[in-house]
């Protein structure tokens, strides 16, 4: 037998009695037992076209679901929403939660005005705009502007960017706004003309090598003294070392010195045993009878360089133990 239910002006009026507030109540509502047999739990298959609008019009809640909202033009939205002067996307986001908003202005603005959409900055009339939709001034000019800065450094750089102070049509990031549009470095930018180490093109290996030769320097300290002076050209690396790995054969052999670290100097050397067969030669071949004798003619290069100057300390017991 099909059920009869009350008509809908009947069914809606006890219904609101229940001040239940949204569609998730009133289906709890239903497989509670409470309701009354004659008001159905779908109202809208029912009651439709007989008086059905929405739930919020059954509950008498007043709430329109959302695809049913007609919405304000977003001209009047947005002028509505910036008598609020609210900052930020976020604090929109937190203003929507907050119970205030009014119903025919939609949550998911930018969903809602695609068409119009120009940006947070533009709806809440900050005037911010997303770097993605800046438009930057050219490359030229933005550099002549920043020259005038007299600023030193990308550190300096940086520092300005956050000040508060930076043209808004001059991007944080020129390297990558300016990429193949005229950026060289950050030091053509700024008009410093420093350019990165990854950047610069040295010379040879043999070019810098007897560049530095000519200077007459002693140790690596004096090498590094000379570079913080700005004594050495900027196409020589700071660290050289690093720069030439495959031709590097150590500091003595950069500064011409001849200097060789101890470590290097002991991969080279013959074993005790042979050493001290080949040093009995050496000493009967040049009449070699102390140790100054073996020191002088080890300095005048009688004394082949696989032999060490001071075998005694070369070969202690303690290393040739190990």
């Amino acid at each position: 037998m099909k059920q009869e239910y009350r008509n809908f002006v009947d069914g809606r009026k006890f219904v609101r009695k229940l001040n239940l507030k949204n569609g998730k109540e009133w289906k709890a509502y239903c497989k509670s037992g409470d309701k009354p047999a004659d008001i159905p739990s779908s109202p809208n298959r029912n009651y439709k076209n007989i008086g059905w609008i929405s739930m919020g019009d059954f509950l008498g809640t007043g709430r329109i679901a959302t695809y049913n909202i007609i919405y304000r033009s977003f001209k009047d939205a947005r002028k509505f929403v910036q008598t609020l002067n609210l900052k930020s996307g976020k604090e929109w986001t937190e203003y929507t939660k907050s119970g205030n908003k009014p119903h025919d202005i939609p949550t998911n603005i930018f969903q809602s005005y695609k068409k119009e959409w120009k940006g947070w900055g533009d709806f809440l009339g900050t005037g911010n705009v997303a770097p993605k939709d800046k438009k930057f001034c050219s490359f030229k000019d933005a550099r002549k502007f920043v020259q005038t800065l007299n600023l030193k450094s990308g550190k300096e750089w940086t520092e300005y960017t956050k000040s508060g102070k930076k043209p808004h049509d001059i991007p944080n990031t020129p390297d990558h706004i300016y990429k193949n549009i005229g950026w060289i470095s950050m030091g053509d930018f700024l008009g410093t003309c420093r350019i990165a180490d990854q950047l610069k093109k040295y010379r040879s290996f043999g070019q810098s090598r007897l560049f530095v030769q000519k200077l007459k320097l002693r140790y690596r300290e004096d090498f590094k003294k000379l570079v913080q002076e700005g004594k050495i050209p900027t196409n020589i690396p700071s660290a050289p070392n690093n720069t030439y790995k495959k031709e590097w054969k150590g500091w003595g052999d950069f500064l011409g010195t001849g200097w060789v670290p101890p470590m290097t100097k002991s991969k080279n050397l013959l074993n005790y045993k042979d050493a001290k067969k080949q040093a009995r030669g050496l000493a009967k071949k040049y009449n070699l009878k102390t140790w100054d004798d073996w020191i002088n003619a080890h300095k005048e290069g009688k004394i082949p360089k696989i032999l060490p100057q001071r075998p005694d300390k070369t070969y202690s017991k303690k290393k040739e133990k190990k």
